[in-house]
């Protein structure tokens, strides 16, 4: 905006003032581009005159005023930022002693237009990428090398008569164990004492004059063929059963044992060392003491399993019996016995089903499950007879030795075999 600045022009004597005023040109319109201008700067250079009293103005011919002198030329401009087009520009400062002008806002740019929008149909399936080249078909397998033939089942031939079909029996304690009754109605066992000492047990029979021994063809007269329990294992100084037996035959009858049980022989590997001694003697009497645990029955789980496994040591039992009788010699069957690992069911069933099988065959049995089976729990040692679970303590040992009848070994009964 330009301002004019009028000075009184010199006083006429008594000159009244007049003042002439106009009014202020309006401001310049400003209009704002992209990027708008720099503001421009105004220079004030003398304040304006106080306005004259209000009052009806008094009208006096005056001579023109001189010309105003010329306007000294602005200070150059410093360069000022342009705004940013976000950025909206601060309204201008109202100029002294004039009216506020209108601000207008910059014009703002327009939005680029949006790209068009991709309406699918609802029948038309959401774009996929595509799929990927199919792979090449793995290469075939080579043939799996064919299986092993499988090994020859072997089947045992029943044995001959009189060996009976397989039956089902139980004692009086298995019977109160499946019935289902009480503790209370069941029959405990007494716990027998240990016997004495052997010098006391046996010294009728050690005393006794011993009979003056008929000199066969063997210098045995009685072989021993078992397992572990037979050969005295678990007793002190492996002084088992068949031990004692052969101190008891040597001071009454002066009969020869000896002692051919290997520990962990099942029936055949029993046949095969009596057939070893045989070869070279021929004695009066074979003892055969032999377990159905050793034959698999501790590891068997079901009862056709049971009957399976005491089919094979019954007709193995039988064909130690006939080697023995074919070569003179008479048979005495060590009865079974029982072992930690038996259950109820099946093994303890089968168990005394091998037992009334072997009793009824025509020769003698050492009924040793009588002497340390526990009546409560079929199968299991008595309480305090046994070392382990396959083999009896030197009590249990002795319980077993009490089992054998020693009469039967009488030299008359027990000829030499022709």
């Amino acid at each position: 905006p330009t301002v004019v600045a009028t000075s009184p022009s010199p006083p006429p004597p008594p000159p009244p003032i007049v003042v002439s005023t106009s009014p202020p040109p309006p401001p310049p319109t400003v209009v704002a581009t992209s990027p708008p201008p720099p503001q421009p700067t105004v220079i004030v250079t003398s304040p304006p005159p106080p306005p004259p009293p209000r009052g009806p103005p008094t009208v006096v011919a005056a001579s023109p005023p001189p010309p105003p002198p010329p306007l000294p030329p602005p200070p150059p401009q410093r360069p000022q930022p342009s705004p940013s087009p976000q950025t909206p520009l601060p309204p201008p400062s109202p100029l002294p002693s004039q009216s506020p002008s209108p601000l207008q806002l910059p014009s703002v740019q327009p939005l680029p237009p949006l790209p068009p929008l991709l309406l699918l149909s609802p029948l038309q399936p959401p774009l996929s990428p595509p799929p990927p080249p199919p792979s090449p078909p793995p290469p075939p397998r080579p043939p799996p090398p064919p299986l092993p033939p499988p090994p020859p089942v072997v089947r045992y031939p029943p044995p001959p008569p009189p060996y009976p079909p397989l039956g089902a029996s139980w004692n009086a304690a298995s019977q109160i164990q499946a019935s289902g009754q009480p503790a209370s109605a069941r029959t405990v066992p007494v716990l027998l004492s240990p016997p004495p000492p052997m010098t006391q047990s046996f010294t009728p029979l050690l005393s006794a004059k011993p009979m003056p021994r008929q000199n066969c063809a063997c210098i045995h007269d009685v072989i021993v063929i078992g397992s572990s329990v037979a050969f005295g294992q678990s007793a002190m100084g492996n002084r088992g059963w068949a031990t004692l037996l052969a101190e008891v035959l040597k001071s009454k009858y002066s009969l020869e044992v000896y002692n051919a049980a290997l520990p962990g022989s099942d029936t055949g590997a029993a046949l095969e060392t009596l057939q070893g001694v045989l070869a070279f003697c021929r004695p009066r009497a074979v003892v055969i003491g032999l377990a159905p645990a050793n034959e698999g029955l501790r590891s068997v789980r079901t009862l056709v399993d049971a009957k399976r496994v005491a089919t094979y040591y019954l007709t193995g039992l039988w064909k130690i019996i006939q080697t023995a009788r074919l070569n003179g010699a008479a048979v005495m069957l060590g009865g079974v016995y029982p072992n930690g690992k038996y259950q109820p069911t099946p093994h303890a069933e089968v168990l005394h089903q091998i037992q009334a099988d072997m009793m009824s065959w025509t020769y003698p049995v050492f009924d040793f499950l009588a002497a340390v089976e526990d009546s409560i729990n079929p199968g299991q040692w008595k309480p305090g007879t046994f070392a382990d679970a396959g083999h009896p303590n030197d009590l249990g040992h002795r319980l077993m030795f009490s089992a054998v009848d020693t009469t039967l070994f009488h030299p008359v009964k027990l000829p030499c075999p022709s």
